[in-house]
């Protein structure tokens, strides 16, 4: 008996350290992790990594990679596309609304000129969103007097 057990326990070492084979998280060789194209679409092989079903400018494996929606052309509702947040030189979060935690959305500091990516652009001490609520200028290093 204590020999069967051996034998298991030294099968069950060996397993484990065995690899994964490359292909098992992406069985149709599409370039998408199958969990990941399930848990969006309908099937594996419905949609492959080439492909845009959101039609915002990305592929579905960029959007695997960003971890945005790939059915969503603006993951986190805040006025951007993904493809904008992903191509925005400041780089924000496309799966986060505020990206700073200033209360602005990324869209609303986009349009306001500010950086998405700092709560205070000008670096005056005040968040932008401060500044925009009381009428300053949140580009502008002392707005307030």
């Amino acid at each position: 008996m204590a020999r069967t057990s051996a034998w298991w326990t030294l099968l069950a070492l060996l397993l484990a350290l065995m690899p994964e084979p490359a292909f098992a998280a992406d069985t149709d060789g599409d370039g998408l992790d199958d969990d990941w194209e399930l848990s969006y679409f309908v099937s594996v092989g419905s949609q492959d990594g080439s492909g845009d079903a959101d039609a915002d400018g990305l592929t579905n494996e960029q959007e695997e990679s960003l971890g945005t929606d790939p059915t969503l052309p603006d993951t986190d509702g805040d006025g951007l596309t993904d493809a904008q947040e992903s191509a925005n030189p400041y780089k924000p979060d496309p799966a986060v609304a505020d990206t700073d935690g200033d209360f602005l959305s990324d869209g609303e500091e986009v349009t306001l000129g500010t950086n998405p990516v700092e709560p205070d652009s000008d670096d005056d001490g005040l968040t932008d969103y401060i500044e925009v609520t009381k009428g300053y200028n949140p580009l502008a290093g002392d707005s307030d007097g």
